[in-house]
């Protein structure tokens, strides 16, 4: 920055000059990116037009300012070191040759002519700020979305390239003759980067005791003199395939942007631009942005997505796609694919975060490949290991070692078995008439041995014959002996292939058997299946653990639909059904490990309990009804109770478990059925819920998922003319509380393997002594698993999945939390019907009836008769006393009754919210508070009318009468609460943005039009946190300097520290109350307490709607209180410059649409007055964030009354500890970016 005004100023002028009228009189900002790796000098620079609105010359007058990026070659080390010169040739030859054929990429508005020298410079839009496109911050481990994305791009940029070649062939390839090789030559220095670090992947493997032959055969043809041998023979011409590359297709040189729900990108960084085989381009993307994910199907998926798009783009250019067959393609996958791979060895630590250096640290090219072997340790070590392995699988390394395998031996006939019942295309083939493709998986715990084959057809005179090319099955084979006998392979080879032969009839969206052996006991049984990822698009969720939710109720659909058509089966086919499930043999039976292992496990959650010196008395008993788990609990599990017994999965998780979008629908398809049973829905459910939502399940989500399961249910049940009577919800939460442990008796073996804990594979668990097998389980995955496995425990505990086997009273449920049903009581000359109970910490019942009544009142219709159940939530924290209420109509719809309006009317789910203990009033003012919210529905709601319906408030006579009732909007209305309570996903904080923007222009436009009745509401509002001598002085003032603590112990530059540490002395007072203080016209009505507790979302149409709750600390002030504590609470991580601009587009174009929509000027409410005062404030979020974030994190596991019982000045030294070392540095790197931002530019 110090002397870049020399030259960037005579620069901004010629520029100036390029970009048109309403440029000539021009200031400029400058921005200089210190966060990434780059190989030239970056600048991003704001050019401002000092045209005043009042000139007459119309384009000057639209003519704002533009954003630009400026490439200036580096410093002279870095030149030599990375060919600069070479690099910045090819960026501007790319932009003046080629970038008129591809039109996807920035506009470069000037480039330096030749000859190239250190003041050479390109100057190109900035399509983040000009277009909205942002990095992606997934830098390995990249969603599939993005990747997706990515692959389709990247193929319309490569059939651009074929389509030029064809049709501009001179120019084409005059263009092509002039590119510079940057690093792919003899002479390169690269090569040593290579060589030096060929061999980290098989050093891991030889620790690790794999395949000596293998390693040795590898390294013999790869190690000796890899750059030569292997890196430049990749990067050899063979046409037709050869296209332009981008050369360096790595997520650092994309941007994206959502636009009407689909995912563009735009390619920056032209630098290393070649001709050359296009998987130079995928296998770099793949193994340094999926090397965790990469398996046979994902590999399938993206490179049919790049293929579909390659041939799509083709065709619209006239281009004969006959070249490029998806065929060709994956062969030369295969043969190159180990280029990206190499490239990962070197740089893929590096991409994760690993590596702390800079490009000028290093002179010396073997210097750098010794550090860069080192990156990541054995960490990066072991993911390219898998890899390698991944690789080896897709036939990626049978170029270079020639390999063969011996199931050709038995493969071959029966591919051609399979072949005559393909229908036309294979029916006349001989083995020699067919080939076929094999790969093997190696990533999956898998009880059969498993082969992908691609089944091809060759050509043939006949027309059928030429249209089917291929097929795509599953081999399914007997496992090795070992595995036979202690998994029960035969005994589930039988159930599957039963399951195929006498029932896949009646549930028809299973895989199709196209050949299962008729003697499924024969140690040559095979079962082949269609292999529905390749040929219908299904494909593996990542989450194989913390599984979100939209998957969980995917599946759960879906499950309730196989278990929906058992029920029909049954009833309509009674004697089949019965004969199949006789048939039925049980693979988990005495003799298998199964009972072994739970035996030996099923007290692991209680050992933690007892370690953390939980209540003895309950652990004694639990553990007592556990002394022979296997016999007394899962066997009574598995009992049969009709009517709901059904045909269930038996190994429903969600490795068995394939999804494709359709259509903004999540469909899904199960594999697998070797572990089918009759018995309880509840076996399949609880274990889908232990192993994939152990973390999240909580009343509120069982509720949810057996909800949705159930409306499933019943609505496949009546389109099968099934009467529903014996399938209430009712009967179906009765029997989870009686069987829902069975889910966590297998988690408590299975879940550590599940969440990757278990490196071995099940041959090596085969090997070991079966009496030692439980005593090994319980270490697997340590203290990690055993707190989850001990929190599952107790939330069933708290669902009531205890009381049958602890002989506990035993509790009605509804809305997924505590509910007691209550014996009929007379209020006021109604039926009302309710209980009384001393499991509640108070007789909420004494208040609670005569409040039910008066409601029932309001509630109009149908609600005359009522009776109602009560929950109380337990798992959030709240300055108030809340409790779910579902007044429920006694009016039968069967009445002799004439009101239409009674018979429609059947339940109202409500929130009763009611001041707290006196200790908490006290501390959280939640007199005040009530107040707020009182009066915010009496006087306000009416103009903003996104909010819960208020049906009942009252803030007169005692506080302890003061209660507010609202709509429960979540069971009313389908919202729910956002799981991510920090790291919020953008587009949930987008959908946040947009909706305070309504909120907040509803108040301006109340102030405009309404002005007296608006600021006598806004005058009578209480100020609960933030006013002098508040406990909120206490609190800020001693955690303010919380992350400059951290930097000083950084090491980070000390007179940044000392000036701002001075501006800190008293936090509070001298910075935050000045923050909160009016200024017109911006100020407005903020929710102020604008954080993801206080928002519920709902998706509909594809669109994330948004409903907000919680008005107790409304207040009038700038609306950057709320953004910034939104900002600063929940993306902490994630906030940046190009993140800060879009959330503040994305609110400011809603705040001016819904102002024009109240037909009020918007010329107050600029983009601009808004980013200014975001500098002025936007400290208020981070000071919030100073003591609240941690506890948003999770890092708290108290009460709100435990800092009740602390003086006001011990509060401060209590928060500055909660989080630790990781919450200093969130705060610290915060604290920079804000300082980047410009918001410390007011106070500093």
């Amino acid at each position: 920055m110090e002397d870049s005004q020399v030259w960037l100023g005579p620069l901004v002028t010629k520029v100036s000059s390029i970009l048109g009228k309403g440029f000539e009189d021009v200031r400029y900002e400058v921005s200089v990116p210190t966060d990434s790796f780059f190989l030239s000098d970056l600048f991003f620079v704001k050019i401002v037009s000092n045209t005043s609105p009042v000139d007459n010359d119309e384009a000057k007058k639209r003519a704002k300012s533009t954003n630009i990026v400026v490439k200036k070659m580096p410093a002279e080390t870095v030149q030599e070191l990375m060919r600069s010169t070479e690099q910045f040739h090819n960026e501007i030859l790319f932009y003046q040759k080629f970038a008129q054929y591809y039109d996807r990429v920035p506009r470069c508005i000037y480039a330096t002519d030749k000859p190239l020298s250190p003041d050479s410079v390109i100057v190109m839009e900035n399509v983040g700020t000009e277009r909205g496109y942002s990095v992606c911050k997934w830098k390995y481990d990249t969603p599939l979305e993005y990747t997706l994305a990515a692959f389709r791009e990247i193929a319309r940029f490569h059939a651009t390239a074929y389509a030029a070649k064809k049709t501009r062939e001179k120019e084409f390839f005059d263009f092509v003759n002039a590119i510079e090789e940057v690093r792919y030559h003899a002479e390169s220095n690269v090569r040593y980067i290579f060589n030096g670090t060929a061999t980290k992947t098989l050093d891991y493997l030889r620790k690790q005791g794999y395949d000596k032959e293998f390693c040795d055969k590898f390294e013999a043809r790869t190690c000796a003199n890899m750059f030569e041998d292997l890196i430049l023979k990749f990067t050899e011409i063979e046409e037709p395939l050869s296209t332009l590359c981008h050369g360096d297709f790595t997520i650092n040189n994309m941007l994206f942007k959502r636009e009407s729900d689909e995912l563009k990108v735009i390619f920056i960084d032209f630098a290393l631009i070649r001709y050359g085989s296009p998987i130079l381009d995928l296998s770099t993307f793949l193994c340094l942005h999926s090397a965790r994910d990469l398996d046979k199907v994902m590999l399938d998926n993206v490179l049919r997505a790049y293929h579909d798009s390659l041939i799509q783009c083709l065709k619209e250019n006239d281009i004969d796609g006959g070249d490029y067959s998806y065929e060709a393609f994956y062969e030369d996958y295969k043969k190159r694919g180990l280029f990206g791979f190499f490239i990962a060895t070197f740089f893929l630590g590096t991409q994760m975060g690993m590596f702390d250096g800079k490009v000028e640290d290093f002179a010396d090219m073997t210097e750098w490949a010794v550090l860069l072997r080192q990156t990541g340790g054995e960490e990066i070590n072991k993911i390219l290991a898998n890899m390698l392995l991944k690789l080896k699988e897709f036939g990626c390394l049978d170029y270079i070692l020639e390999q063969t395998e011996d199931y050709h031996v038995w493969l071959g006939p029966l591919i051609t078995k399979v072949s005559s019942l393909l229908g036309k295309g294979f029916e006349d083939v001989r083995y020699e008439d067919v080939r076929y493709e094999v790969s093997i998986p190696t990533d999956s715990f898998f009880i059969s041995n498993l082969f992908f084959v691609n089944v091809v057809s060759n050509d043939d005179d006949d027309e059928a014959k030429k249209r089917a090319k291929y097929t795509n099955i599953v081999v399914k084979k007997m496992p090795a002996e070992t595995l036979q006998d202690v998994v029960g392979s035969r005994q589930q080879f039988h159930n599957e292939v039963l399951f195929y032969q006498k029932y896949a009839q009646y549930y028809d969206r299973a895989p199709r058997c196209i050949y299962a052996t008729e003697e499924p006991t024969s140690r040559d049984s095979v079962i082949v299946l269609e292999n529905v990822a390749t040929e219908r698009g299904y494909s593996v969720c990542k989450w194989k653990y913390d599984t979100p939710l939209e998957y969980t109720l995917a599946a759960f659909r879906e499950i309730a639909r196989f278990h929906a058509t058992a029920y029909a089966t049954k009833r309509t086919r009674k004697k089949e059904f019965f004969d199949f499930v006789n048939a039925i043999e049980e693979a988990r039976n005495q003799e298998t490990s199964f009972k072994q292992m739970i035996n030996g496990t099923a007290t692991r959650s209680l050992d933690y309990l007892r370690r953390q010196g939980h209540d003895k008395e309950f652990c004694d008993k639990l553990q007592a009804r556990m002394a022979n788990t296997y016999e007394n609990l899962v066997l009574k599990f598995f009992e049969i109770e009709e009517p709901l017994s059904t045909l269930c999965h038996g190994d429903f998780t969600m490795n068995n478990i394939l999804f494709k979008k359709e259509n903004d629908a999540l469909k899904v398809i199960f594999v697998d059925f070797a572990l089918m049973r009759y018995g309880s829905p509840i076996l399949d459910l609880s274990m889908f819920l232990c192993m994939h939502c152990a973390r999240d399940l909580d009343k509120v989500m069982l509720d949810n998922v057996l909800r949705v399961y159930h409306d499933s249910l019943i609505q496949c049940l009546k389109e099968k003319d099934i009467n529903v009577a014996d399938y209430s919800y009712e009967d179906l939460y009765e029997d989870y509380k009686k069987k829902g442990l069975f889910g966590l008796l297998i988690a408590t073996f299975v879940l550590a393997m599940q969440m990757g804990k278990f490196d071995e594979q099940m041959e090596d668990f085969a090997k070991t002594d079966q009496a030692d097998w439980p005593a090994l389980a319980r270490q697997i995955g340590g203290e990690e698993i055993d707190e989850i496995l001990a929190k599952m425990l107790l939330k069933l505990k708290e669902f009531g999945c205890l009381d049958y086997i602890l002989g506990l009273p035993r509790l009605a449920w509804a809305a997924g939390h505590q509910v007691e049903l209550y014996s009929r009581q007379r209020f006021r000359g109604r039926a009302l019907r309710g209980v009384h109970s001393n499991r509640f910490t108070e007789d909420c019942h004494a208040w609670l009836g005569p409040l039910v009544t008066k409601v029932s009142s309001i509630l109009g219709k149908g609600f005359e008769d009522v009776r109602y159940e009560v929950s109380i939530p337990t798992d959030f924290l709240f300055n108030s006393n809340l409790s779910f209420v579902n007044v429920v109509s006694n009016a039968s719809p069967d009445d002799d009754d004439d009101d239409e309006a009674k018979k429609r009317a059947k339940s109202a789910n409500l929130v009763v919210k009611k001041l707290p203990s006196e200790i908490l009033q006290n501390m959280t003012r939640s007199r005040e508070q009530f107040h707020n919210e009182i009066l915010f529905y009496q006087k306000y709601a009416q103009y903003y009318d996104r909010a819960p319906r208020c049906i009942y408030a009252t803030g007169e006579l005692s506080p302890s009468n003061w209660v507010i009732v609202l709509e429960n909007v979540a069971i009313q209305r389908g919202y729910s609460v956002c799981k991510w309570k920090y790291d919020t996903p953008l587009e949930y904080t987008l959908a946040a943005f947009r909706e305070i923007a309504r909120f907040h222009a509803i108040a301006y436009a109340t102030k405009r039009t309404r002005e007296k009745e608006f600021f006598d509401f806004v005058n009578v509002i209480e100020e609960i946190r933030f006013y002098p001598k508040s406990i909120y002085s206490c609190i800020i003032n001693g955690t303010a300097t919380r992350s400059l603590d951290f930097l000083r112990r950084q090491g980070y530059d000390k007179e940044f520290c000392d000036k701002f540490e001075a501006r800190c002395a008293n936090t509070f007072e001298d910075l935050f109350l000045k923050s909160m203080e009016i200024e017109e016209p911006l100020s407005t009505l903020c929710h102020g307490d604008f954080t993801i507790n206080n928002i519920l979302f709902k998706k509909e149409s594809d669109e994330l709607k948004v409903i907000f709750i919680d008005f107790a600390m409304v207040r009038y002030g700038s609306p950057i209180l709320d953004l910034s504590t939104f900002l600063c609470m929940h993306c902490a991580r994630d906030l940046d410059k190009v993140m800060l601009d879009n959330v503040l587009r994305v609110y400011h174009d809603s705040l001016v649409q819904c102002l024009k929509e109240n037909d009020i000027d918007v010329g107050d409410y600029s983009y601009e007055a808004l980013y200014e005062d975001y500098k002025k404030r936007g400290l208020f979020g981070f000071f919030i964030a100073t003591y609240y974030l941690a506890i948003q994190m999770g890092k708290f596991d108290g009460k709100t009354e435990d800092f009740a019982k602390l003086d006001w000045t011990e509060l401060p030294v209590t928060l500055l500890q909660i989080g630790g070392e990781e919450v200093d540095e969130i705060l610290a790197n915060m604290l920079l970016k804000l300082k980047e931002f410009g918001c410390l530019d007011y106070i500093l």
